[in-house]
């Protein structure tokens, strides 16, 4: 990862992975931090009822987020189930020097 990126994890959210039972019932794991940086991207929709306002959160990370991984942003109590959002979209982005893994940008 670039440096100056990776000066720019300054913020901690958290992520609980699920695993799932015989029966397919959902358990998430524990909590585990994750340094991040977290933009808030605010848009318009226009809907049949008129234009409504798209609030998401975009998470940058050196570690990959799952698609069914449970995120919490920084503050919120990870034990609180209803505070965990689930990933609309992740992305991975390369290195072109080296073809490696750079980071992840996951979309909540």
């Amino acid at each position: 990862m670039d440096t100056e990126l990776q000066k720019m994890l300054v913020k901690t959210i958290n992520i609980r992975v699920p695993s799932y039972s015989a029966a397919g019932d959902q358990t998430l794991g524990t909590a585990v931090p994750m340094a991040a940086h977290v933009e808030l991207v605010k848009t318009t929709a226009a809907m049949q009822a008129g234009k409504e306002s798209v609030v998401r959160h975009v998470i940058v990370t050196m570690d990959e987020i799952r698609r069914d991984d449970r995120v919490w942003m920084p503050g919120d109590d990870s034990s609180d189930i209803n505070l965990g959002k689930l990933p609309v979209t992740v992305q991975t982005f390369f290195d072109p020097e080296t073809g490696l893994v750079d980071h992840y940008e996951t979309t909540v």
